[in-house]
């Protein structure tokens, strides 16, 4: 038994000391803008599951050992082996109870990785098919990591299939990439959120089976005293048949009867999508201006007056943060190197963009 328990506080140290030394150079790539290939992660976590099933060895061999041990007394040597017995029963029911859960989530969690060369860059590619088909793109490094920032995106619409094993490849519905310094170099003509302008329409009880969204035409009712908030709103493709959606958060901004609401519409794993919208009249019609400037997450977005406005990606102080600023209500944008003592301030942030160009 002794054997068994040295055996066991063995393998238990190396598989924490395996997560523990896992965890910190996870933490020590993001930090440096990278992060494991999708084979490493897998060889882990085939280690972490054979490790796993030694320290279950180790714990039954314990429990059979004491199952054994000889007792005096009729009714302690009857307790023992209960005890023990269903102790052996129990470790076996958990270890395949966990063993089906992580198979579970293993499998939703799975993307298959392609390294791929597109616009003049080499990535590495992977494929989200859980919902929809998406494609996110990470510059490749070496065959251990690659960047941990998206520097290009797809989405190919329902399905459950990998784009890159069909024969031909089947084209994105939706497509935009980045260079490294997070410029955009490639998108598709129309991006989810380009709308028309908006007229004045009377929302009706109408229903449409295959409304496309973001809307071309579109209705919401805002409370002003809340920036950013959830709603729910009604929107149309044709200005006849409507259905109502929740957008998930959005961000509102009035001055007088200049108003703008932000939104996002599409979000998967460290992307979405998100639109600007402008109503010229209090908020009555909405038009649309642009998407975004990044499909990353939005972390803030703020309009200081009818013209000037932020967009914030990423954390405050690292190499993952973003600044684009606006200072014509959102026709075009500027990416701004900010310092990082400036980061995530916005009172700051606005004195320092009055002084650019």
């Amino acid at each position: 038994m002794k054997k068994g328990i040295k055996f066991s506080l063995y393998i238990l140290g190396i598989s924490m000391g395996l997560v523990a030394a896992g965890c910190g150079l996870v933490y020590i790539l993001k930090c440096c803008g990278l992060m494991f290939r999708a084979w490493v992660k897998i060889a882990f976590f085939v280690i972490m599951v054979l490790l796993g099933l030694a320290l279950t060895g180790g714990i039954i061999y314990i429990l059979a050992k004491v199952f054994l041990l000889p007792q005096k007394e009729k009714r302690k040597r009857t307790i023992q082996k209960v005890l023990a017995a269903g102790g052996i029963v129990v470790t076996l029911i958990g270890t395949v109870v966990l063993g089906f859960i992580v198979l579970f989530v293993s499998a939703f969690a799975y993307k298959p990785e392609h390294v791929i060369e597109k616009h003049g860059q080499k990535m590495v590619a992977y494929v989200e098919s859980f919902l929809d088909v998406g494609v996110t793109y990470h510059e490749y490094k070496n065959f251990l990591v690659c960047g941990y920032d998206e520097i290009g995106y797809e989405w190919y619409g329902d399905g459950g299939y990998d784009p890159f094993t069909g024969d031909p490849v089947p084209e994105p519905k939706n497509y935009k990439f980045y260079d490294t310094q997070g410029n955009i170099i490639a998108q598709s003509e129309r991006q989810w959120g380009s709308a028309q302008d908006t007229d004045d329409i009377d929302i009706t009880e109408k229903e449409s089976d295959d409304s496309a969204f973001p809307p071309e035409k579109m209705k919401c009712t805002f409370n002003e005293a809340d920036t950013r908030a959830f709603c729910e709103m009604s929107y149309s493709t044709d200005g006849e048949k409507w259905k109502e959606t929740d957008t998930g958060y959005h961000y509102q901004f009035f001055f007088g009867n200049t108003g703008y609401l932000v939104f996002s519409y599409n979000w998967a794993m460290q992307h979405e999508a998100a639109a600007i919208y402008k109503s010229a009249n209090g908020g009555k019609n909405w038009i649309f201006v642009s998407d975004t400037p990044s499909d990353q997450l939005l972390q803030n977005t703020v309009f200081f007056d009818e013209n000037t406005g932020i967009f914030e990606y990423g954390a405050a102080g690292t190499d993952s943060y973003l600044l684009y600023v606006t200072k014509d209500g959102a026709d075009t944008m500027r990416k701004v190197d900010l310092p990082a003592e400036l980061q995530g301030q916005e009172d700051k942030i606005k004195e320092y963009i009055r002084g650019l160009n």
